[in-house]
């Protein structure tokens, strides 16, 4: 961990007695001692996340490093969602800087006071990068959190959460909490998205 980064007892998702992450948004962060998927093959990477008060600028929950950038971002962008706010995940095309980013976004965001559970599929045999946020794929006549033809290249550093790299430099600071972070090499479909997000059986209002 870094920065004041620390773990409080109390304040994980539903009471977890395992605690959760801390973060007070000026250079906190916590770091894996190595990568934990392989960003350019398929991989999904799910938690539970709070913010502190609504970010105003781009906040990261979870990346993985390269050399100059993430080999993916998940976090919180004010100008996501046509300008509403919302979740967003993005994934370079290469370790350079300046790269072309792919990036797919959902509008929902509860409130400071509530917990989002957010989480990336990426399928590297469709070339598909897929967001859901509380269990759920957005989709609109606008908008599809999907996005086709994306290639990732394989982030070699830790998995962090809290922070992301973009061009060499650490930026994107959360403040708030995380807990029960999940890594998993391959494809998760969406019903094991929803068992992470805890859902015991598909709610009664579910479109599958």
């Amino acid at each position: 961990m870094g920065g004041d980064a620390h773990v409080d007892q109390a304040a994980g998702w539903l009471g977890s007695p395992m605690g959760a992450l801390v973060l007070d948004g000026a250079g906190d962060h916590a770091a894996t001692t190595g990568p934990v998927v392989s960003t350019s093959r398929s991989f999904a990477v799910a938690g539970w996340v709070t913010a502190a008060g609504r970010p105003t600028a781009r906040s990261a929950v979870f990346s993985q490093a390269g050399s100059t950038n993430s080999g993916f971002t998940v976090r919180y962008d004010p100008s996501a969602a046509d300008g509403a706010g919302g979740w967003q995940v993005e994934m370079p095309g290469s370790d350079a800087s300046g790269a072309v980013a792919q990036r797919a976004e959902h509008s929902a965001y509860q409130s400071q006071l509530d917990w989002d559970h957010v989480a990336i599929v990426y399928d590297s045999f469709a070339d598909v990068l897929r967001l859901y946020v509380n269990g759920w794929l957005e989709e609109t006549e606008e908008r599809v959190s999907a996005r086709w033809h994306t290639i990732g290249f394989d982030a070699t550093g830790p998995l962090q959460l809290g922070r992301t790299k973009t061009a060499g430099a650490w930026g994107e600071h959360w403040s708030g909490v995380i807990d029960d972070v999940w890594a998993f090499s391959g494809v998760l479909t969406q019903e094991q998205i929803q068992t992470l997000a805890g859902y015991t059986e598909l709610p009664s209002d579910s479109p599958f």
